[in-house]
């Protein structure tokens, strides 16, 4: 897409109300919702960055069987896509260990960083609601914050006294394309003075997913029509906690058990296996046909605790925290016979005070730290036995003047990452500072604009990986020379909301130094495709448009339009070539419309093709869904609904071009769903 196409594009999708990506998530209804996972806990409108919050029905219209699937659509967020339940988020092209996925702020202890193969172990169906925040404040969270967060969070450990004593919500889903069953089910109940229990679980089973078409050449050579083969997963989810609460704080304790079976569909074949028998066949060659399959199972056990005071003084307004431990295995089989197991323990602990306001300032600083211990045991063991220690300290300020507010934040890290098998020690010390202001002119029309430096240290994986990944199909290695990457990120933010019209619109440009990377080589080792970590400098930047408008009000019925766009452009600086596999434009575009207790919604997205290719990179075609909704509320007065939900009804044939696998696995086909909710 040339240059002024592009911002042809863009500026038609600022003027026309389009969709954004879940029916009543619009910014019409922005200023009831709050972004917890910042210190000073600001409502989405007041924000400087990009942030998105999905709750309640949004969120659960949006559920998908992996976290990275359930928010694939917001905007500037993709997925790996590495199969239905294998799928991390990608933010403005940004992925791995750029993007923090957390539990309630804290790291959730699971392998997904390792590899794009490796499911991230949270269930989105059973959570309260999920935040994303893009841009330079995420680095109060960690220097492998810099592409954005992701923050899931739970009621596990109740922080206010239910309105009720006894609480609960049950969501049944089932869905034709893989024959999908789920059940999310959690409750809540006082039990004493002061006591909340809380308990939740769930269980989904899926078959391999249909296409329109041959998943790839092999499948084609095979006959296999329509199919994903391997693509099948089962998961169940148990937890619950119990918490104490007073009049000026809380304090909780909470636990759960993951455990998932799934399919790696990109290691599904067939391989060629030599034989030689010398006493009855003369020492002649034969070949055979062998079928190969990976599969993953995958076990996690968690554990936190979780407090609050507040009130504490004439200086200090609050102190929180939370603490997270969790034991982490997954073991990977190759045609049922054990592989390769792969060993996480982890703990991760953060204390933050927020002070009363200082004239015009407030602000919170606070400590972060914790522990990992990753181990990989067999013949594909790609990484060493690896420890990570880090620690770091945080600060964020924010003034206010009359319209203009300014913020600043800073973070210094050290980060301690040892090979214990190749004897090898890194050590890194990195800091970080964001500053932005912003200016509200009128009523619901505000800029922002922030710049950023974040330091980030390279992980275990990028430092020591050496081996083949069947999974992945790929012979990955690492760098023990690689040094920290830094990142000078500047974003300008315009934002317009009256009574029936929103809309907003996102510029920003992240320049790095020492960016790292895996790169393809064109080499192979043990007849898979060597892929080389590396360091170069490199360009991200790009456009992020979300509007919405209300055309019609009488009494019970409305209509709302709405709609966003995403585009990003990553370069390799030092090769003057485009990065690898980098969203393509995306934009979406739909009609809500509400009759008293019934709710019905049309929309289309579609991505553009990816002409723009790093060398050895394949292209993908543009594609276009279209996806319907409906929704009935049929007791005005209790919490039931019942939803019937069409995805890519065309049944149109699509690669996700951000996906290690996309020319061996396509998106799902056409998909219906039907759910029932019920709370009381």
């Amino acid at each position: 897409m040339s240059k002024n196409s592009f911002w042809s594009t863009a500026a038609l999708f600022a003027l026309i109300p389009y969709t954004a990506s879940a029916a009543s998530n619009t910014t019409l209804e922005v200023e009831e919702i709050f972004v917890t996972s910042v210190p000073l806990e600001r409502s989405l409108g007041d924000t400087i960055q990009g942030a998105s919050v999905l709750t309640g029905d949004d969120l659960r219209d949006r559920i998908r069987s992996s976290l990275g699937e359930t928010l694939r659509g917001e905007v500037g967020v993709s997925s790996t896509f590495f199969g239905p339940v294998s799928s991390r988020p990608i933010i403005r092209g940004q992925g791995g260990d750029r993007i923090r996925v957390l539990t309630n702020g804290i790291d959730p202890v699971d392998a997904s960083v390792t590899s794009v193969d490796h499911q991230v172990a949270i269930n989105p169906g059973t959570r309260e609601r999920i935040e994303i925040l893009r841009g330079p404040n995420t680095l109060l969270y960690g220097s492998n914050a810099v592409g954005g967060i992701v923050n899931v969070i739970d009621t596990r450990i109740a922080t206010t006294m239910p309105e009720q004593k006894v609480s609960g919500r049950g969501d049944l889903t089932y869905g034709t394309n893989a024959d999908l069953f789920s059940l999310n089910a959690q409750t809540k109940g006082q039990i004493g003075s002061g006591l909340v229990l809380s308990l939740d679980g769930s269980y989904s089973d899926q078959s391999d997913y249909e296409i329109d078409g041959f998943a790839n050449e092999e499948a084609e050579e095979e006959g296999i029509d329509g199919l994903v083969e391997n693509s099948a997963a089962e998961v169940y989810t148990i937890g619950g906690g119990l918490s104490y609460l007073w009049e000026d704080g809380h304090i909780g304790v909470s636990g759960g058990y993951f455990d998932s079976f799934y399919g790696v569909p990109a290691a599904h074949g067939h391989e060629e296996d030599e034989d030689h028998d010398e006493e009855e066949h003369d020492d002649e060659e034969h070949e055979e046909e062998e079928e190969e399959s990976i599969a993953i199972d995958l076990e996690r056990v968690r554990f936190d605790v979780d407090g609050e005071l507040r009130n504490l003084g004439s200086f200090l307004s609050k102190a929180k925290f939370r603490i997270g431990y969790g034991d982490y295995e997954h073991t990977e089989f190759e045609n049922e016979d054990v592989g390769t197991i792969f060993r996480y323990e982890a703990w991760e602990g953060r204390l933050e005070f927020v002070h009363r306001p200082i004239g015009n300032f407030e602000g919170a600083f606070g400590l972060q730290l914790g522990n990992r211990e990753f181990e990989a045991i067999g013949d594909e063991a790609f990484v060493p036995p690896t420890e990570t220690d880090s620690l770091a300290v945080f600060l964020v300020e924010e003034a206010s003047f009359s319209a203009l507010t300014l913020t600043g934040g800073l973070r210094y890290e050290t980060i301690d990452v040892t090979s214990t098998t190749a004897n090898t020690d890194r050590d890194f010390d990195t800091l970080s500072g964001s500053i932005g202001a912003s200016w509200q002119f009128s009523d619901g029309v505000t800029f922002g604009l922030t710049t950023s430096k974040t330091e980030r240290a390279p992980n275990a994986a990028e430092l020591f990986s050496n081996g083949p990944h069947l999974a992945t199909q790929q012979f990955e290695v690492g760098d023990s020379n690689l040094i920290k990457e830094t990142a000078w990120h500047t974003e300008a933010n315009l934002r317009v909301m009256t009574d029936r019209f929103g809309a907003s619109l996102n510029l920003f440009r992240t320049e790095y130094d020492d960016y790292i990377f895996e790169q393809e080589t064109g080499l192979e080792e043990d007849e898979l495709p060597l892929f080389q970590y590396t360091q170069v400098d490199a360009t991200f930047s790009g456009v992020e448009i979300e509007t919405d408008v209300e055309v019609f009000s009488s009494g019970d019925m409305s209509v709302l339009l709405d709609g966003s766009l995403s585009y990003v452009k990553a370069t390799n600086d030092t090769t003057n070539s485009p990065l690898p596999r980098i969203p393509p434009l995306f934009y979406t575009a739909g009609a809500t419309a509400t009759v008293e207790n019934w709710t019905a919604r049309i929309e289309v997205e579609g991505s553009s093709s990816a002409s723009r290719l790093a060398p050895l990179e394949e292209g993908t075609d543009s594609y276009t869904f279209v996806n319907a909704q409906v929704s009935w509320k049929p007791i005005a007065d209790r919490d039931v609904r019942l939803t019937l939900q069409g995805r890519n009804l065309g049944n149109s044939f699509a690669r996700p071009h951000t996906s290690f696998i996309k020319e061996l696995t396509p998106l799902p086909g056409r998909d219906i769903r039907f759910s029932v909710g019920v709370g009381f």
